[in-house]
């Protein structure tokens, strides 16, 4: 004989299932041995997932993280599979997939230095000027296996004379654009330009 039930009634939290789609974001500390590096950017395949869970938990998610991946002294290409990281409140979401690639092309690299002549613009044509230097030494990084493609004219150094004048500088500060995509990076060994009117 049941005497008495407590409590009567139980109360049940429930919210709509909801699906949602979300970038991933790749979280990585990538070493290089000496002489090599990575040609682009690491890729992550698939590059977004898809979240299932309640609609008020998925809501305010922008993005799934991958677990911390830390890799040293790489000197081949990489194709590697990575868990990923469900945000610490939302434990119960589900995520499809739950794991991702992460690809990432190696390369070897060497330096190489090119001289590049110097563009000045914005100069009035009433006005001459004089410049020291007329070209500057760019050191390049580049992969070993592109190193013949690179030339002088993959290059441009700027000089704004308006700017200049602007600032009421004696010099100017050359800009530097790489105009090559296979050019990892590149530096100036010069930094300013002196210049003079000479009418």
């Amino acid at each position: 004989e049941v005497i008495s039930i407590n409590p009567k009634i139980i109360e049940i939290p429930f919210d709509t299932l909801s699906t949602k789609k979300v970038p991933v974001n790749l979280k990585s500390n990538l070493d290089f041995e000496s002489g090599y590096d990575a040609l682009d950017a690491a890729t992550v395949i698939p590059d977004s997932v898809e979240i299932i869970g309640a609609k008020s938990d998925i809501k305010n998610i922008v993005s799934i993280s991958t677990e911390d991946f830390t890799l040293n002294s790489i000197d081949k290409n990489l194709d590697e599979t990575i868990i990923l990281k469900k945000p610490e409140k939302f434990q119960d979401i589900k995520l499809n997939p739950d794991n991702v690639n992460i690809r990432l092309t190696v390369a070897k690299f060497t330096e190489g230095e090119v001289e590049v002549p110097i563009i000045n613009k914005n100069v009035p044509q009433d006005i001459e000027i004089n410049y020291f230097p007329k070209s500057i030494k760019v050191a390049y990084y580049v992969s070993l296996e592109n190193y013949s493609a690179i030339s002088t004219s993959d290059f441009k150094i700027e000089c704004d004379f308006k700017e200049s004048q602007q600032q009421n500088s004696s010099f100017f500060i050359p800009r530097l654009t790489i105009e090559n995509s296979l050019v990892k990076s590149a530096k100036m060994k010069q930094d300013k330009v002196e210049y003079i009117i000479i009418r």
